[in-house]
């Protein structure tokens, strides 16, 4: 499993109060999930910051702009350094535990950062908090395919190259380099590599190089040397 759930939920039946034949109990509202509770959390933290900037008592970073300049634009992919990761409500060790990851190296989404947390997203959709340190920059991804259908592990960037293996869903990969719709990438625990369509991984945005492209210069400029 690439996570456990980390909170068990006991449920104590007490004898309720008598009802008057014929009466329905009224219903009692339902609690919020911790789903909930951690995206009210963030749109709390946004409110804030907007408020702050709005009075001027926080600076505002230009358009598309990151706080720090060595930081990647959100949002962007990363994956597990660890292999037990605790993933939690809110951006501090105060937060209970949502969930645990237990998979070294998963592709994870990071969508927002508060301090040394950062907000992410995983393959199923599902959003909480980690701490900076549980990150790490290596490049992964993970397969995916409509209806569970496998992948085919190709020689070359071609969808009529011979097939090296047949890949599930959910298996996991390093990127080695995406270009022109694919990926190569090295299979985990597998001494096997090859080439898979971009748009059957999860880990890497459509359409995106890996490794970048450098910037080219713009026209009319010439380098100086």
């Amino acid at each position: 499993m690439r996570r456990l759930g980390a909170l068990l939920l006991l449920c104590l039946l007490l004898p309720g109060p008598a009802v008057a034949s014929g009466t329905a109990p009224a219903a009692e509202p339902e609690a919020p999930s911790l789903m909930q509770i951690g995206a009210d959390i963030w749109a709390g933290i946004e409110a804030k910051a907007k408020a702050a900037a709005q009075a001027g008592t926080a600076p505002r970073a230009p358009a598309g702009a990151t706080e720090d300049a060595n930081l990647p634009a959100l949002p962007y992919f990363a994956s597990l350094k660890r292999e037990v990761t605790n993933v939690r409500v809110g951006p501090g060790f105060d937060y209970p535990v949502l969930w645990v990851f237990r998979r070294a190296g998963w592709p994870v989404e990071v969508l927002n950062r508060f301090g040394n947390w950062r907000r992410i997203r995983d393959s199923e959709g599902e959003m909480a908090w980690v701490h900076m340190a549980m990150l790490s920059n290596t490049r992964t991804a993970a397969i995916q395919a409509p209806a569970g259908q496998n992948v085919g592990l190709h020689s070359r960037p071609q969808p009529e190259a011979p097939l090296i293996a047949w890949l599930a869903p959910d298996v996991q990969v390093r990127l080695e380099r995406c270009r022109n719709d694919w990926c190569r990438v090295a299979v985990k625990g597998r001494r096997l590599d090859g080439y898979v369509p971009q748009a059957r991984l999860w880990g890497i945005y459509p359409g995106d190089d890996y490794p970048a492209r450098p910037a080219q210069p713009a026209a009319g400029t010439r380098n100086e040397g």
